[in-house]
Parts: structure tokens; C-alpha cells; sequence
């Protein structure tokens, strides 16, 4: 594949097209894929919906380049889309204006669910990102206290826990971090 931004092992990570709408559909239309993203969990049921997704992360892409984004990981095995990274500005209170913190994050369809794919796209994300943001001191991940699979996720990355906070998307969120210098840079 020649149009990765970034890659693993096992993994690309690209800039997400239009063609990922089938693949997308089927990872955000699972209820558990959405029981932890966003304020009242609903899955996804509309490629119309989708394509909002997709026109949000393209417009990140336009305003950042590819030092930010929210990218599609692809298997590159099967070449399908399987989730997203996301190295993106994190929002403040009113879930809107940013926050002054970049955030990381994952999504994985529950099929690729327990083979480690979220961690190494999330890993390489760091690295990427640190690369690509020389000014960037530390990174944020919040997540729902409930979220035990993202927590863990956050712990094998090093990440360091910070406490709960509602500074975030206006919700009490647990807030994990990690520093440039703790992810290796």
C-alpha cells in the first residue's frame, strides 16, 4: 500500500477515503464498538452517518496535514480496514473548543478484538506523532472509568494515570498520559 502515513508489523496507517465506508459501517454499527464513544452510546446504522465520519477526519487532515488526524488501521493481511487511530486536538468542557491537549485514541472492530491490534497501532501512533509535533511535551487518553479494555490498553503503552476529571467533553472521564519523554522520544 503506498498511501500509509505510518506502519507496523502487522498494520497500515492511512489518511481515511471514501472507499472505507463498508468497512466502517461494519465496525460502527456494533453496539459494543460503540458502548464507550460518546456521551449516549448508539451504533452507527447509515452510511450517510459514516460519511459524516469520514468528511470530520478528511477536514482534520485539511487543517493539519499529517501531523493530526483521525486515520483508518488497516490489516494489511486483507488489506480491510479494520479501526482508526486518532492523534487529534482534545476538546474542552463543551466538547467543542479545544482544549490545548492532544488526545489519542482507538477504535477496533470487535472482531480483531484481543490480537493486540489496537496497541500496536496506538504505539506506532505515539512514536509518529511525537516525530511529527517536536513541541508536543505529553499526550492525554481519556475513557469511561468503565472502559477496563481501553484502561488496560492505556497501561501497556506506558501511559501514566492522571485522575478523573469532567475538563474533558464535559463528562466525568478518566484521563490517562504520557510524556514525549516516557513514550521513548
Amino acid at each position: 500500500m503506498e498511501s500509509w502515513l505510518f506502519e507496523t508489523e502487522r498494520l497500515w496507517i492511512r489518511q481515511t477515503e471514501d472507499s472505507d465506508i463498508d468497512d466502517m459501517l461494519a465496525i460502527y454499527s456494533d453496539i459494543e464498538v460503540m458502548r464507550y464513544l460518546g456521551a449516549e452510546p448508539k451504533a452507527i446504522e447509515t452510511k450517510e452517518e459514516i460519511q459524516v465520519i469520514i468528511d470530520r477526519r478528511k477536514a482534520m487532515a485539511q487543517d493539519f496535514g499529517d501531523r493530526l488526524g483521525g486515520w483508518s488501521v488497516v490489516l494489511k493481511e486483507t488489506n480491510q480496514v479494520i479501526g482508526a487511530v486518532l492523534f487529534k486536538p482534545l476538546p474542552g468542557r463543551d466538547a467543542k473548543t479545544p482544549s490545548g491537549e492532544i488526545e489519542i485514541g482507538w477504535h477496533v472492530g470487535q472482531a480483531h478484538w484481543g490480537k493486540g491490534y489496537s496497541i500496536e497501532a496506538s504505539r506506532a501512533c505515539l512514536h509518529y506523532g511525537f516525530d511529527k509535533n517536536p513541541e508536543l511535551g505529553r499526550v492525554l487518553a481519556c475513557f469511561y472509568p468503565e472502559n477496563t479494555r481501553s484502561e488496560r490498553i492505556m497501561q501497556k503503552l506506558g501511559m501514566s494515570y492522571l485522575g478523573e476529571s469532567d475538563e474533558y467533553y464535559g463528562v466525568p472521564l478518566s484521563v490517562y498520559q504520557i510524556t514525549r519523554e516516557s513514550a521513548g522520544h
